[in-house]
């Protein structure tokens, strides 16, 4: 698959109200490599690199953007599932293991 017809087929997902899909450049990326990144409802990035999606079918980029909404939706229900006000599953338990020190 082409990278245009992948951007012409992420363009063309709908999902649940107030999720977008689409293609940029990696904003983060200082070399160019041609890297894009499909973001999903701003809770989900991937970076595609380069080559990988002139690897896949059509039926493998469907799957591939099943995924990662699945991916989402997992990170999505352990952030706000609680059991009597308890946050049951931590998406982000690396973030409780830093400590912020006065200099």
């Amino acid at each position: 698959m082409k990278m245009r017809d992948f951007e012409n087929l992420v363009a063309s997902v709908t999902y649940k109200p107030g999720w977008e899909f689409y293609i940029q450049e990696n904003p983060w990326q200082l070399i160019d490599n041609e890297e894009r990144v499909l973001r999903a409802d701003a809770i989900n990035q991937v970076v595609i690199e380069p080559g990988m999606v002139e690897k896949w079918t059509k039926a493998q980029a469907i799957e591939f953007l099943r995924h990662r909404i699945m991916l989402a939706e997992e990170h999505e229900m352990q952030e706000f599932f609680k059991v009597g006000g308890v946050q049951m599953y931590d998406p982000h338990p690396e973030l409780k293991s830093r400590s912020i020190t006065a200099a």
